[in-house]
């Protein structure tokens, strides 16, 4: 069962504006300090999910919200990461869980 307690950091979810300032995305905020546990994948984990060796995968766990799509972005530490996909929790349907790898030309905040 997931303890509501443990969601202690806080993310912001950004869409992309479909402009570029020197070839980058630009970014613009959707959703500003939501709670979230932010669990960083062991590397046994990758391995399982066929994760390249530069590939930083992160899971996100979040209150369930309509409002969330895989074209999205989420600022952690200061920096990005990209939504790979997102799930309800199957012992608790009121949390999602969001996976998400290390945006390009990013490093790990975690």
């Amino acid at each position: 069962m997931f303890n509501i307690g443990e969601m202690r950091d806080k993310i912001d979810f950004y869409i992309d504006t479909k402009e570029q300032d020197n070839l980058q995305p630009i970014l613009k905020p959707y959703l500003n300090g939501i709670y979230a546990k932010g669990i960083k994948l062991l590397g046994k984990e990758n391995i399982a999910l066929n994760a390249t060796n530069n590939t930083i995968q992160v899971n996100f766990i979040i209150r369930y919200r309509e409002d969330i799509s895989e074209d999205m972005y989420i600022k952690y530490k200061d920096k990005f990461y990209n939504i790979v996909g997102f799930e309800k929790l199957k012992n608790n349907n009121s949390f999602l869980l969001i996976a998400t790898t290390l945006k390009d030309g990013a490093e790990s905040g975690i």
